[in-house]
């Protein structure tokens, strides 16, 4: 999808590009193995903005600048910029978004795959032997090379 293509949701001091997946009335790029959605969203001063969770996603938000309060289910979260927190997998529920002051955040959503995996630096896969098949196809030059 190009990037004029993004729906944007437009509220009263609310900006929300849906990326991927649906959010409100607006749907995003589709067609990813898990239903998913990604939201770039910005809000003004006093400004607030809802995601309405399906039964059994979770979330994870982000705040990019400023300063985001987080509220879903009687819990409230501040976040400042550089951090994030995680709304866990459950009933359907709304994930409301509200701020003091000029914020930028991300929001992703979707249902936990709930699958073992193995991370080394900018590696994540199933297993340690993928792992290390990986770096040894990267030492052998396997990926390729960008010329110089």
């Amino acid at each position: 999808m190009r990037a004029g293509e993004v729906p944007v949701l437009e509220g009263d001091g609310y900006r929300v590009r849906v990326v991927l997946g649906r959010s409100g009335g607006a749907v995003g790029a589709e067609g990813t193995p898990q239903e998913i959605a990604l939201l770039d969203g910005f809000l003004k001063n006093g400004a607030r903005f809802s995601h309405r969770l399906s039964e059994g996603q979770q979330a994870w938000i982000y705040a990019v600048d400023g300063r985001v309060a987080v509220r879903c289910q009687g819990e409230e979260r501040i976040l400042n910029a550089g951090s994030a927190t995680t709304v866990d997998a459950g009933a359907e529920a709304d994930v409301v978004l509200a701020s003091d002051e000029s914020s930028h955040f991300v929001l992703i959503a979707g249902k936990p795959i709930r699958e073992p995996f193995v991370k080394h630096g900018p590696l994540i896969m199933s297993t340690a032997e993928d792992i290390r098949q990986t770096l040894i196809g990267y030492a052998n030059g396997k990926f390729g090379r960008i010329p110089g």
